[in-house]
Order: structure tokens, then C-alpha cells, then sequence
């Protein structure tokens, strides 16, 4: 073989291996700088123009309205941050292969997509969801089986968006969720495994949403919860499992929630609780488990606010300051007769203009002890003024305590309450007993939620009993 041959061999070699590593180099991965495909053809094209290429490494952006199919795309496994905007398509599929996005997720302005079919195999992102501006958009249906969002998660102005059927997997978000503007989101269904929002949780003008329906399992905020703009929200029915907002609890400007029920898991909110601009909130509802609220509590500008009661066991320990404002049509505070006051550093009633009663016993004892209270444009003389408010004091008859005995729910599985005042000065104990006499449990009682859980099932009778001939006895059913 003579030299020109074994030169032309060499060469030879050296370009089969040259193309063999920049294949396996393609195949490992590709685009650091990402890529922005702008055209069907782009799509289309893309398996040969990057031959081998199945884990982007940068950002690939898919962005143009003659974009109707993915097909081009079902060798990508893995991308860096996935954006697809302004696009025809109606679901996703020509994503099947993808697994993982190491960064965030985009899908927006896409007003033919109705669904997410076509990812079920991505299993792993790891920064924020973005989900806006579909409007053919009905659901989540088809999105992938994760457990927990690493970033923010949004969903806003999705006109069509009726519920989030197709979240069950997802149990945790790691930064902010927030639900806006989704025009005919009527609940929450679809959220059933959500249990930590450890961001913020706006839910905001959603126009059409009536329930919260959705999120029975959610227990912790750990920041903010705004409740704002919702128009046709009734009450907050569907957070009954809620315990801690670590941060802010506000409740504002939604035209048609009539209470609060719904909180009665609720035992700490960090900051503040801030509940105004509900024009036809009648009444604050039930906060029986409430025992921590670390800054201010605000209740004001609610026009049909008669009833204070859902605060009737709370012990203001931690809280700084509570302001009654501007509740138009609040005409008395015995409803909260029996909290204990005194831990507040500042108690303000102003501009409650139908307010005629503000002497009782909570009251009469924050001013006794030496506590200022700011009083001002209320109805009557004693709710204006701090002396006609002691003198209206000093023909306070002594309040008893009572209870109604109708313990609920009952039958119950897991927690029972009594509608009892608050007289908290009594020491008053409960105990359970079985039908034979036997004691099953016992402890302190503050009008708190009971819990039963550990109970075999049957029938128990309560009792009710302090050191001054209180004995109320009480029957319940435990599933």
C-alpha cells in the first residue's frame, strides 16, 4: 500500500470519527444559548437541523401563530426553560418525550388551546408556572403528574377557565400562587392535594367564583392570603383543614360573601387580619380555632356588618391593636361581650354611625383597667366618649354563662364544638364519658374546637363543669 492510500485512510478515519463525536455530543445535549422557533417549518425541521439534539440546554422559545403542531419536537427529553406563546395550537402533543424542564414553564396567549394532553410525561420542574391568556383554555386536564411547583405558580386571565381539574398530584408550592382574573372560574376544584403554599396565595377578581370548593386539604400559608374582588364568593367554605398564615389574612372587596364560615381550623395568622370593602358581609362567621393574630385586626367599611360574634373566643394575645371602622350598619358590640381585651395596646371604634351600644362587659373591663380607647363618630353618647362609656358601665349587669347544647357537627369523625359563650374568667372543664360511665378524655374548655378523632366509634355524653355549680351535659355520636 503505498502513502497516498494510507493517507487517504487516515483521512477517512478522522471524518467518521470526527462526526461520531459531534453526534454523541448532540445527543448529550445542545443549544446552551437556546432557541427561539418562530414558523411551522421550524418545527417541522428541527430533528434535522439539530440531528442527535434531545436535551436543550438553554431556553427554547416557540412563538408565532402559524405554530398549529409540536410533532417536530418528540425527541426533546429535556429543555432549560420552555416558553410557547401567540401560538395555533390546541394541545401539546409533540412534547410526549419531555421529562424534565430545569427552569421555568410559560404557556401563554394561546387562543386555541384547550387542553395539556401531550406532557404526561414531564415529571420535573424546577422553577415557576406561568399559565395566562388562553381563553379556550378549560381546565388542566392532561398536565403533568407533579407533586410540588420549586417556584411561583400563576394562573390568570384564562377567560374559559371553569376549575383547575387536572392539579391532583400537586401537594406543594414553593413560592407564590396566584389565581387572577380567570373570568369563569366558578371553585377550586382540581386542588384536592394541595396541602403548603409556602409563597403567598392571591385569589383576585375572579368575577365568577362562588366557592373554594377544592382546597379542603390545604392546612399552611406561609405568607400572605389575599381574598380580594371576588364578586360572587359567598363564604370561605372549602378551607376547613387551614391552620397557619404566616403573613397577612385579608379579606377585601368581595361584593357578595355574606361570612366567613368555612375558617374553622384557623389557629394562627402571623400579622395581620384585615377584613374590609365586603358590602354585604352581615356577619364575621366562625373562628373558633383562632387563638394567634400577631399585629393589627382591622374590620371595617363592611356596609351590613351587624355581628362581631365569630370573634366571641378570641384571646388577643400577640394582637396589638383591633379597629372597628365605618361598618355602617353595626348598631352593638354585646355579640363580643366576653372577649378578653386587655392585651390589646390600642382599641379603636370610629365612624360606626348606627353604633348605640358599646358598654359591654369586654369593653367596661378594657376601660377599668386604665387601657385608652379611641371612640368617635358613633351613634350614641356612650360609644363617643370614654366617660359616658364608664358611666354607662356602672349599670352593666353581671353576664352569665350559657350554652345553646347543640354540639356539631354530630354525628361527627374528627372535631366537635359547642355554641357556648365565652365567659372566660370560669376554669371550665369538659369531659367525655362513654354510655357506661367510663372517662375517655378530658381537658380545658374554651369554646375551641374539641378533638375527637381518637374516639372508638358510638354515642358519648360531654360535660361541662367548673367550681361554681356550672354542670351542662351534652350527647353526641361519634362515626
Amino acid at each position: 500500500m503505498n502513502l497516498t492510500k494510507i493517507l487517504h485512510y487516515c483521512l477517512m478515519l478522522l471524518f467518521l470519527l470526527t462526526n461520531a463525536l459531534t453526534g454523541l455530543a448532540q445527543s448529550c445535549c445542545c443549544l446552551p444559548d437556546g432557541i427561539t422557533l418562530s414558523s411551522q417549518q421550524e418545527i417541522d425541521d428541527f430533528a434535522n437541523q439539530y440531528p442527535g439534539c434531545t436535551e436543550i440546554e438553554g431556553e427554547l422559545r416557540i412563538a408565532d401563530n402559524t405554530i398549529s403542531k409540536l410533532n417536530g419536537l418528540s425527541h426533546l427529553t429535556t429543555v432549560g426553560h420552555l416558553t410557547i406563546l401567540f401560538c395555533s395550537i390546541t394541545n401539546l402533543e409533540g412534547l410526549h418525550s419531555l421529562e424534565m424542564i430545569h427552569g421555568r414553564l410559560r404557556i401563554s396567549y394561546n387562543d386555541r388551546l384547550l387542553s395539556f394532553e401531550g406532557m404526561e410525561s414531564l415529571h420535573y420542574i424546577a422553577g415557576s408556572v406561568n399559565i395566562s391568556d388562553n381563553e379556550e383554555l378549560l381546565n388542566f386536564e392532561g398536565f403533568p403528574a407533579i407533586d410540588s411547583i420549586n417556584g411561583h405558580f400563576t394562573i390568570e386571565d384564562n377567560e374559559r377557565l371553569k376549575n383547575l381539574t387536572g392539579l391532583s398530584s400537586l401537594t406543594n408550592i414553593e413560592g407564590h400562587f396566584v389565581i387572577e382574573n380567570n373570568f369563569r372560574l366558578i371553585n377550586m376544584t382540581g386542588l384536592s392535594s394541595l396541602k403548603n403554599v409556602n409563597g403567598g396565595f392571591t385569589i383576585f377578581e375572579n368575577l365568577n367564583l362562588i366557592s373554594l370548593h377544592g382546597l379542603a386539604n390545604l392546612k399552611n400559608v406561609n405568607k400572605h392570603f389575599l381574598i380580594e374582588s371576588n364578586r360572587d364568593l359567598i363564604n370561605l367554605e372549602g378551607l376547613s383543614s387551614l391552620q397557619f398564615i404566616k403573613g397577612e389574612f385579608i379579606i377585601r372587596n368581595n361584593d357578595n360573601l355574606k361570612n366567613l364560615n368555612g375558617l374553622i381550623s384557623l389557629e394562627s395568622i402571623a400579622i395581620n387580619l384585615i377584613i374590609t370593602l365586603n358590602k354585604n358581609l352581615n356577619q364575621i362567621g366562625l373562628f373558633d380555632a383562632l387563638a394567634f393574630i400577631g399585629s393589627n385586626i382591622e374590620i371595617s367599611n363592611n356596609d351590613k356588618l351587624t355581628d362581631l360574634s365569630g370573634l366571641a373566643c378570641f384571646n388577643f394575645i400577640g394582637t396589638e391593636s383591633l379597629i372597628i371602622n365605618n361598618n355602617r350598619d353595626l348598631e352593638s358590640l354585646e355579640s363580643i361581650e366576653h372577649l378578653n381585651l386587655n392585651y390589646l395596646s390600642q382599641l379603636v371604634i370610629t365612624s360606626n354611625y348606627l353604633l348605640q351600644t358599646c358598654a359591654v362587659q369586654s369593653i367596661c373591663e378594657y376601660i377599668e383597667n386604665g387601657h385608652d380607647i379611641i371612640l368617635e363618630n358613633n351613634f350614641s353618647y356612650e360609644c363617643n366618649n370614654p366617660i359616658d362609656l364608664s358611666n354607662a358601665c356602672q349599670d352593666l349587669p353581671i353576664s352569665e354563662f350559657t350554652c345553646e347544647g347543640i354540639p356539631f357537627p354530630n354525628p361527627t369523625s374528627d372535631y366537635l364544638m359547642l355554641n357556648c359563650k365565652c365567659d372566660l374568667p370560669y376554669n371550665i372543664l369538659y369531659r367525655i364519658l362513654d354510655t357506661a360511665g367510663q372517662l375517655m378524655s378530658a381537658g380545658k374548655f374554651n369554646n375551641q374546637f374539641i378533638n375527637v378523632s381518637s374516639l372508638p366509634a358510638g354515642t358519648y355524653f360531654i360535660k361541662l363543669e367548673d367550681a361554681n355549680s356550672i354542670d351542662l351535659s351534652f350527647t353526641f355520636v361519634k362515626m
